[in-house]
């Protein structure tokens, strides 16, 4: 059963669906952390076309697709705050990749704390997982 707490955004703390830039809610992540994730599972050409396709509306994607593309928007969205958090075009550039690619892999790695509203969430998130 899901508790009220586990659906509290990792970045704002409110619930989940709320207006910040990390569509990662708690209870999602406590899913995809025991489940395995969707991304990892998929080649990054099958991400692409299914990100694509997405946003064409060619298609409907398959459960797993749209897991896929979940993981891609949540790396995103920790990609482009840590662009905004660095002086200088190249560190902004190597603090972006390592954030994508970090938040690929593990949405609530303790290196990625630095870019959320609340931290102390995803401690929370970590420890339950």
């Amino acid at each position: 059963m899901i508790t009220p707490d586990e659906t509290r955004c990792l970045n704002c703390g409110n619930g989940s669906p709320c207006r910040c830039a990390e569509p990662m809610p708690a209870a999602q992540v406590y899913a995809k952390a025991k489940e395995g994730r969707a991304s990892s599972s998929m080649t990054a050409a099958e991400l692409l076309t299914a990100y694509d396709d997405l946003m064409s509306t060619s298609r409907l994607l398959t459960a797993k697709e749209r897991h896929g593309v979940s993981d891609l928007l949540g790396a995103a969205t920790f990609a482009a705050a840590a662009y905004e958090t660095v002086d200088g075009r190249d560190g902004a550039i190597i603090a972006m990749m390592r954030a994508f690619l970090l938040a690929l892999v593990d949405p609530i790695h303790p290196d990625l704390d630095y870019l959320r509203r609340d931290p102390a969430a995803a401690k929370a998130a970590r420890s339950a997982a």
